[in-house]
């Protein structure tokens, strides 16, 4: 019996492809861009002291790749992606579920290219390494949380946009309540993060106490980097790293990388320059 099925299944399955191929293309050469892109702002932020080499190409792989993928954005297919980046409805020409999925996976991806080419100028900078992981983690955060307003507008419209009267335009109109309650304890949550973030750029809170010139004459060498001292910080079991080097180890770890002695635990999520891969389709 299923195999009878299978043969049909896969008929139909074409025909979908083919009646979307130009959508189906875009959404799958916009992530790809984007994955590619993001994975080349990690390497930047992976080497302590990127090479001149990497940094260029980086940036002509994300220029290159931007203006590519720029004009799949802009092709017009049924939508206004400028409304929906300006949190307003974006016009659909067809107001159904997966045109409408379809819509903010475009817009989201767009979203986030644009993130990961602003960390990639942070890269770029003169900053400390510090200083530059905070502002990837506060550029994160900021960007969920826009990206998490974006689909509203679309699924208001979704659910009251069309032509439901009576029990269809109540039913909605309840689903729609609980959608926004949902979502404003969603933003709320990112909220925070966000302005805990940025309090952290303004009052440092440093994981130890800077050491005397005897004490980082007796150690020497940083014992992560193997190089000498940049901005060394003193852990409270005594021992001596480099700012970044510990700031880097303790994204993943929450102990000392020579004693294991615990180190207070912070919050150390997107300083990597990585970007979040999941689509914001709600």
């Amino acid at each position: 019996m299923v195999a009878a099925i299978v043969p049909f299944l896969l008929i139909f399955i074409l025909k979908m492809v083919f009646d979307n191929f130009m959508s189906i293309f875009r959404v799958v050469t916009a992530v790809g861009s984007f994955i590619t892109i993001d994975s080349r702002v990690q390497q930047l932020f992976s080497a302590a002291r990127p090479s001149k080499s990497l940094r260029i190409t980086s940036l002509l792989v994300f220029v290159v790749l931007f203006y590519f993928t720029s004009g799949l954005y802009i092709y017009d297919d049924g939508f206004e992606m400028t409304e929906a980046l300006l949190l307003r409805y974006a016009g659909v020409s067809y107001h159904g579920f997966f045109f409408t999925l379809f819509v903010l996976i475009i817009t989201d991806t767009f979203v986030k290219m644009v993130v990961s080419g602003l960390k990639m100028m942070v890269s770029l900078c003169w900053l400390s390494m510090g200083m530059k992981r905070k502002i990837n983690q506060l550029l994160e955060y900021s960007s969920q949380m826009y990206r998490c307003v974006i689909p509203v507008p679309q699924w208001v419209h979704y659910f009251l946009g069309g032509e439901a009267m009576g029990f269809t335009f109540y039913t909605n109109s309840v689903l729609l309540f609980l959608y926004a309650i949902l979502k404003v304890r969603e933003l709320w949550a990112l909220a925070q993060l966000t302005v805990k973030c940025a309090a952290r750029m303004i009052y440092s809170t440093p994981y130890g106490v800077t050491p005397t010139r005897e004490e980082v004459d007796k150690e020497a060498m940083c014992s992560i980097c193997h190089g000498d001292f940049a901005s060394p910080t003193k852990l409270s079991c005594s021992h001596i790293f480099c700012v970044s080097c510990i700031d880097t180890w303790l994204e993943s770890e929450n102990t000392c990388p020579m004693c294991r002695a615990v180190v207070e635990k912070k919050d150390n999520s997107w300083k990597s320059g990585a970007t979040s891969k999941g689509i914001r389709l709600c």
